[in-house]
């Protein structure tokens, strides 16, 4: 019984441990979006591959909600705990 026990508590731990990550990553994403020059270079870099003119307004009414979303975003930090 107390090896079960043992089991599950180190388990209860590691899953505790996973969701403290996963919520630090998402505050860390959620701080590095907030700050324009790393948005400018999202949005910069979807334009140079489409082939158009970022700061021409008229080029982006064509582009689709669905093409931005598929674009992947990548993680700017991978710490792990």
């Amino acid at each position: 019984m107390t090896t079960y026990f043992a089991i599950f508590f180190v388990l209860g731990i590691n899953m505790e441990l996973k969701n403290t990550h996963i919520y630090i990553e998402t505050k860390k994403q959620r701080e590095y979006w907030k700050d324009l020059k790393h948005c400018r270079e999202f949005f910069d870099a979807f334009a140079k591959d489409k082939g158009f003119d970022p700061l021409n307004a008229d080029s982006w009414y064509p582009i689709y909600l669905e093409e931005l979303n598929s674009r992947s975003v990548p993680c700017p930090f991978s710490v792990l705990i």
